[in-house]
């Protein structure tokens, strides 16, 4: 073999070697961040829980949109709520607020896990028409002897979302974000928090994930980009699931609603399939 030949395969072969060395020094060190960065995140999260006296294992929150009104029921649910060691709390503050409409059925505590010891019960702090405070009350005291409560919270609402996208560039005519959506902000440190929308059938929407700052509606580009992989879009609306949300931010699922004509079309619909069924 000319040896100018056999110098290029053996340059070549020692490249190629050395290109795959550094590939697995580069994966070594991806690993290393990661494991690096997985201790970072359980210490932060061990120090927040200390510090909050309470989390939970997950949040979900749901509003599904039972026709074109729209009527709404509400969902959020709490599963793993548990304290801190040392801690005991008596009640767990909650918070709905609507920009719109009414509440018709306010919150009150639908399911619990039936093997939790002590009564729980929802105790109405302020019941106006667009604004709901309420505490989840453990009796006595709820401890870290307890078992981990799993509590589920229902509310019903007439109106309360613009249907039309003539509605909404009417009531926002200005502003940073101009679309509806469903949030939930983060107050105390969860593993989980999902949010989830549900539209009436042949309501169909463009869907989309978003995080906010805090209570604005300023988004924040970074976290949107490490939590849209846990978005989904579903047969009638949208679902959002983040690992690790963080605190003092607001996840949600927004859309771009169909125009006035468009509704309009599905209501004449809608009451032509409740006049023939009646």
């Amino acid at each position: 073999m000319d040896n100018t030949i056999l110098g290029a395969v053996i340059g070549a072969g020692a490249a190629i070697a050395a290109a795959f060395i550094g590939i697995i020094g580069e994966k070594r060190k991806r690993e290393a961040l990661q494991r690096e960065q997985q201790s970072a995140s359980k210490a932060l999260s061990a120090a927040q829980k200390a510090k909050y006296g309470f989390f939970a294992q997950a949040l979900h929150t749901k509003v599904e949109l039972l026709d074109l009104e729209p009527s709404c029921l509400g969902t959020r649910e709490w599963r793993g709520l548990q304290v801190a060691e040392g801690t005991a709390i008596t009640a767990i503050p909650g918070f709905f607020s609507i920009t719109s409409g009414e509440f018709t059925d306010y919150p009150g505590i639908a399911e619990k896990n039936a093997d939790f010891p002590k009564a729980v019960l929802l105790r109405l702090l302020k019941a106006e028409k667009r604004v709901c405070e309420y505490a989840i009350e453990v009796a006595g005291t709820l401890t870290s002897h307890d078992p981990k409560l799993d509590c589920k919270i229902q509310y019903c609402q007439r109106g309360g979302f613009l249907m039309s996208r003539e509605e909404v560039e009417d009531a926002y005519p200005v502003g940073t974000f101009r679309n509806e959506y469903q949030r939930v902000y983060i107050e105390i440190p969860l593993d989980e928090v999902q949010v989830e929308i549900v539209f009436p059938v042949g309501y169909n929407p463009e869907v989309f994930p978003a995080v906010f700052m805090g209570r604005s509606e300023v988004m924040d580009d970074m976290e949107l980009h490490r939590v849209r992989s846990g978005f989904q879009r579903t047969e009638r609306g949208g679902c959002l699931k983040v690992d690790k949300p963080l605190l003092g931010y607001s996840y949600a699922v927004y859309w771009v609603s169909p125009s006035k004509s468009a509704v309009a079309a599905l209501k004449t619909q809608a009451a032509a399939v409740a006049a023939a069924t009646t």
